[in-house]
Parts: C-alpha cells; sequence; structure tokens
C-alpha cells in the first residue's frame, strides 16, 4: 500500500472551500490529473453514487471507477475506486475551519498491481500532482 497526503491553508471560508471542493464539474480548473468524466460527473454527491473518472499520471491515462463512500458536508468528502489491473484507491477529502482560514487536507491510498510496478516513482508522480493540484485550488477559492 502507499499513501499520500497534502493540506493547503485557504483564507476563505468553509462554505466556499466546501463548494468548489465538491462541485465536480472545476475538476478541470484545480485537479492536475482529471482528464474527464467519460460518462458524466454525478449530479449529486451522496452515498453509494458511481461515476468513472478518466485521470492521467506519469504520461498514462487510465479510467477510474469510483464510489462515493461518505458526504459529510462541509467537512468530509471519501471516494473509493477501482484503477487499471485491479489497482484500489482510496481518496478523501477533509475540510476544517482553522485560525487564519480553512484547510484542506487530502488523503489517497493505493494498493494493487500498480503500486507494486510502480513503486516509489508512482507515489512520487502522485505527491507532486496532489501538491500542484492543491495549490491550484488554493488559488481558485481565494480569488
Amino acid at each position: 500500500m502507499a499513501t499520500i497526503s497534502a493540506s493547503t491553508l485557504c483564507i476563505a471560508p468553509l462554505d466556499s472551500v466546501w463548494a468548489t471542493l465538491t462541485d465536480l464539474s472545476r475538476y478541470p480548473d484545480w485537479n492536475t490529473v482529471h482528464i474527464s468524466f467519460p460518462k458524466g460527473a454525478p449530479a449529486a454527491l451522496e452515498p453509494s453514487s458511481t461515476f468513472t473518472q478518466k485521470i492521467s499520471n506519469m504520461g498514462t491515462s487510465a479510467e477510474v471507477r469510483w464510489t462515493i463512500m461518505t458526504v459529510e458536508p462541509p467537512r468530509l468528502l471519501e471516494f473509493k475506486g477501482l484503477g487499471p489491473m485491479n489497482t484500489s484507491v482510496q481518496t478523501s477529502y477533509e475540510v476544517e475551519t482553522v485560525e487564519g482560514g480553512t484547510r484542506v487536507t487530502v488523503t489517497n491510498e493505493f494498493t494493487g498491481t500498480m503500486v507494486r510496478i510502480g513503486g516509489r516513482r508512482l507515489t512520487t508522480s502522485a505527491q507532486t500532482a496532489l501538491e500542484t493540484s492543491l495549490a491550484k485550488f488554493k488559488d481558485i477559492v481565494e480569488y
């Protein structure tokens, strides 16, 4: 298993941060691994809803079939996904009010064949993409 995580402090109210984070139509604006939702994004983020996302990492594109596991507005959103070669991904977005603004923490856990094959290279690339994505997210919600 590989785990990556990153946080950012947004100088913006919690509700604004949550609204942007949960608006999947905004993913192209900040999520650097996101390519598209081939079958469309879910109309609402509700537990057990499913959707497919096309992503790119290390120059390779793949589809991940996601199931929304937890939605606790405006604090927690969790997805569980299955990608190529039975690679499992679990993503959590945690949002909290802190002194000076709102902290967003994203954690991704990967298990399966792709993790064993890609190893450190995959983890490093995913960590960089996550940090870049959060920097873009911060820019969006602060302006």
